[in-house]
């Protein structure tokens, strides 16, 4: 059956902000004397929650950085942000599934703030207004299902009628867990063999969902008695 809502993650799989935090993480940690290579920064802390954010950065520095880490941090971040765009096929498969009636939200584990401004930064904020979920809205982030299930909940549809998009592990994880059909996008910062899961379909570029989810659609909508019901 075709999905009746797609949830999309943000970072990383449609604004690709990931390989800025990347830059601006191993430089923080370099501050602190820890030296990371990309795929080991990757591994350790992409798409994780704030809280795994703050407690690996403790264990890999043997203690908790000084005081105004956090805020130097987040500064950098900032300023490096304003180079972010969309990641390629974002803007595609949007038109795309705007022009199929098939409803989407965004599910991430980013505080609103963030979400807000990436998606200004990326001209994708008036695509999902009112349609936005956060990790800190919830009680538990990714790689536990709360904020996929929160989207679910908020559109009124099952779980099992729902396909995610996600370009993480922890993402990956989350989606599965919700009982979700999840499809892992490779584009993005992680390695392939990371995000592979039983069931779970690779994306190697954004635009592949759109031919998919014509097939299913087109599938449906040719057997009699069949409609495709549309939500908020």
């Amino acid at each position: 059956m075709p999905p009746r809502l797609i949830v999309f993650d943000c970072d990383g799989t449609l604004v690709d902000s990931e390989r800025i935090g990347v830059q601006v993480g191993r430089r923080m940690l370099a501050d602190l004397g820890v030296t990371l290579t990309e795929a080991e920064f990757v591994e350790r802390f992409v798409g994780c929650s704030k809280q795994h954010w703050t407690d690996e950065v403790a264990r890999v520095v043997g203690g908790p950085p000084p005081a105004d880490w956090s805020r130097r941090h987040d500064e950098l971040f900032a300023v490096a942000l304003e180079q972010l765009r969309p990641v390629p096929g974002a803007v595609e498969v949007l038109d795309a599934l705007d022009g199929l009636g098939v409803p989407y939200r965004l599910a991430s584990n980013s505080d609103r703030a963030h979400i807000a401004r990436t998606l200004e930064l990326t001209g994708l904020a008036d695509r999902f207004t009112g349609r936005v979920h956060s990790a800190h809205d919830v009680a538990r982030g990714k790689p536990a299902p709360d904020v996929y299930l929160a989207a679910a909940a908020a559109a009124g549809v099952d779980p099992g009628e729902c396909w995610v998009v996600e370009d993480s592990p922890f993402g990956v994880e989350a989606g599965v867990a919700a009982g979700m059909r999840t499809f892992a996008f490779t584009g993005g910062v992680h390695p392939r063999a990371r995000l592979a899961r039983p069931g779970v379909p690779a994306l190697d570029e954004l635009v592949d969902l759109v031919p998919l989810l014509e097939r299913h659609l087109l599938s449906t909508r040719s057997t009699p008695g069949n409609c495709y019901p549309t939500v908020p």
